[in-house]
């Protein structure tokens, strides 16, 4: 007999480093529901209510040492202590963290699935609304064929709930990674605990030295070859009018 799977609301991202914009995101209640478009691929229509009191798996999309650079400074090893402190602070809001490889929705359900657990909401930003819930539309067609074995992972209901920045009005709403990494270089300890969730003041130094030693990220080289011994078009051209 298999086992029961525990709804959940998820949250992914990278993290670098997990912010209380973060945390707001992941512990959002006020669901306004599915858009349109969403709500006519449904087979079911979700309990908001119920959806909202549910506890949030946090999805950190994982950053190996290799693939450490300024912008992704902390890798998995260095994260899995502030997530671990997350789980323990925030026990009543955050049921757990996984750790996945992208926003493949199919890859992440199987990963939620081994752990326990199917997906009722995906909690996210006004900036990458559009392309997750063009995924999750597909879910149903996805659950039938279990792609990546998925069948299973998300609820009748699932949707991808947006949660808008009000910047302007919210400080909060206003904290990125950019931010509190920016805190870090300029060595500002009551700045980033301002930015943090409770209990992070101890890792300022840890994460300080991270970013400050971070290396820049590796440039992208073309993958087109110009042959041996033929001339680029252009200069043959220029050549050729001398």
């Amino acid at each position: 007999m298999n086992k029961e799977l525990t709804a959940v609301k998820i949250c992914l991202g990278r993290f670098q480093p997990f912010t209380l914009g973060h945390l707001k995101m992941a512990i959002y209640k006020n669901l306004k529901g599915p858009d349109k478009e969403q709500q006519d691929s449904l087979v079911q229509q979700p309990d908001l209510y119920k959806i909202a009191n549910q506890k949030t798996v946090i999805l950190a999309i994982s950053t190996s040492e290799d693939k450490v650079d300024t912008r992704h400074p902390f890798s998995d090893n260095v994260m899995k202590d502030e997530f671990e402190l997350i789980k323990q602070n925030y026990k009543d809001e955050i049921a757990d963290v996984l750790y996945v490889n992208s926003a493949d929705i199919c890859a992440c359900g199987a990963i939620l699935k081994d752990a326990g657990y199917k997906a009722s909401v995906w909690l996210t930003g006004s900036d990458e609304f559009p392309k997750y819930k063009k995924m999750a539309i597909m879910v149903p067609d996805y659950e039938k064929r279990n792609v990546k074995n998925c069948a299973g992972a998300y609820t009748d209901s699932f949707y991808v709930e947006e949660i808008e920045r009000t910047e302007d009005k919210d400080f909060v709403s206003s904290i990125s990674g950019t931010k509190v990494r920016q805190a870090l270089l300029d060595g500002d300890r009551q700045l980033f605990s301002k930015m943090m969730p409770k209990g992070m003041d101890k890792y300022f130094d840890e994460f300080k030295k991270k970013v400050e030693n971070a290396p820049e990220p590796k440039k992208k080289t073309s993958k087109k070859k110009i042959k041996e011994g033929i001339m680029p078009l252009k200069e043959y051209i220029l050549e050729s009018i001398k």
